[in-house]
């Protein structure tokens, strides 16, 4: 879970992604001082081809993943 400047773990719904284009943003805002920012994620090529193995790797991590889609994203 990420922190806030000001010691506060942030709870999931502080935090939100957005995508566009080749590019993706997680935003963060801590409502205890109010502070927030951006971080921007490399982006996925949907041009490239992805393989068999990779979408089996793909599901193996979601059959047992509980927590929020941006601590999924986080470990990408």
């Amino acid at each position: 879970m990420p922190e806030c400047r000001c010691g506060r773990l942030l709870p999931a719904e502080c935090i939100t992604t957005y995508r566009s284009g080749t590019r993706r943003w997680i935003n963060y805002r801590c409502d205890q001082c109010g502070r927030e920012w951006a971080q921007e994620l490399e982006g996925a090529d949907r041009s490239e081809r992805v393989s068999a193995d990779e979408v089996l790797s793909v599901h193996e991590r979601l059959v047992n993943f509980e927590g929020p889609l941006t601590e999924l994203l986080r470990e990408v």
